[in-house]
């Protein structure tokens, strides 16, 4: 389940700063100006407008080349015929921003003709579109109720009329807990926020959330059998940055409408966990032998209850390095294989012939890269 919520971004350089004047409102909101996609960055009390500028390849370093690369494989999922295998139901609030609806409702769309590989025929996938109005329905509703605690602060803040930039996970899981064996996705938002208001980061949570469907789908035998390990067991088989992380990297490629707003997305994500205010580990993220260690410290959650937030920074790297060396063909065999009784590192050995140790020192300078980009003097 995630919840989009920012902390501390900082800025870029003036080579590429860009022009709205308006001081922001709040972190990570979005601008288009003369057909250009502008983010705020907040930094010592500061905010500055950036944008991304379009490029060709031979101009893009090495690191936005290996971005270029993972983005283009997953664009490369969506299909051009409708999907046979998914049906998908949708149980939309009629106190849903109509605006977002339809932004929504064709992000459902876009992700389908990517995720209807996965199912197999006539599965039903329901998503709920709901807000803080909707809290009976909700309620009464096992599926949505039973992950109530992870939006409650925002039911408060909405009914105040405040948060109204974030959009945050309302179902996510692939179960029968219905009843029926079937998909379940979606979103709450407030219900008086609209496109112009949510934050840029929040424009990939709603294929977010869905692709847990999509990893739901092949540990649901698994998960009927329980985990008597507990959060450590399972854990150890879906690590914090395979299923939250990656989940980002293939929602934020389906979300992003350019490769332009893809990289000021990546480039926003990672300067809000740069400077004051950032999780202690990743200021030490200056050299292979720490990014390491903290790919490690971040493969149970109990390491450090701070890490909720970052698994979905470090692990959407580390996946967007790996789509982009091994290709997304060989990722879907490590969503496959969680269907087989073994653990990610045995996954990881199975479908790449390399273990957890091994990709975090290969993905490694590929966060290094990330997390170089200055800081405002």
């Amino acid at each position: 389940m995630l919840v989009c919520v920012f902390f501390l971004i900082s800025s870029l350089p003036r080579s590429i700063a860009a022009a709205p004047t308006s001081t922001c409102r709040y972190t990570s909101e979005t601008k288009t100006q003369s057909g250009v996609r502008y983010v705020c960055l907040f930094y010592k009390g500061k905010s500055t407008w950036i944008h991304v500028p379009k490029r060709s390849t031979s101009r893009l370093s090495p690191y936005e080349k290996t971005k270029l690369q993972a983005y283009n494989e997953i664009r490369k999922q969506i299909s051009s015929s409708a999907p046979i295998n998914i049906k998908l139901n949708f149980i939309v609030s009629s106190n849903f921003p109509k605006d977002l609806q339809s932004k929504y409702i064709d992000q459902i769309n876009l992700a389908s003709l990517a995720y209807d590989q996965f199912f197999n025929p006539n599965t039903t996938i329901n998503v709920y579109f709901q807000t803080e109005k909707d809290e009976k329905f909700i309620d009464a509703t096992p599926i949505l109720a039973r992950n109530k605690q992870d939006f409650a602060n925002f039911l408060k803040e909405w009914k105040l009329n405040r948060s109204k930039q974030h959009v945050v996970g309302l179902a996510a899981s692939f179960n029968d807990f219905t009843g029926k064996l079937e998909g379940h996705t979606g979103v709450i938002v407030s219900s008086r926020t609209s496109e112009k208001i949510v934050t840029l980061y929040s424009e990939q949570v709603v294929a977010h959330e869905y692709f847990h469907v999509v990893q739901d789908y092949f540990k649901y035998k698994k998960d009927q059998k329980g985990y008597p390990g507990g959060v450590d067991e399972y854990q150890t088989i879906y690590r914090p940055i395979f299923r939250e992380g990656s989940a980002n990297t293939v929602a934020t490629a389906l979300s992003m409408g350019s490769f332009e707003t893809y990289l000021l997305f990546y480039r926003a994500l990672v300067a809000e966990n740069k400077g004051e205010g950032a999780w202690l580990p990743f200021k030490t993220l200056t050299n292979k032998k720490n990014v390491i260690s903290t790919l490690k410290l971040m493969e149970l959650t109990r390491n450090d209850p701070a890490i909720n937030f970052t698994q979905f920074v470090l692990g959407s790297l580390a996946f967007e390095w790996l789509i982009a060396e091994y290709g997304f063909d060989a990722y879907k065999k490590l969503i496959y294989n969680q269907s087989l009784d073994i653990d990610f590192n045995e996954n990881m050995r199975l479908t790449l012939g390399i273990d957890s140790s091994q990709f975090y020192s290969l993905a490694a300078n590929h966060i290094l890269e990330a997390f170089k980009f200055p800081l405002p003097r």
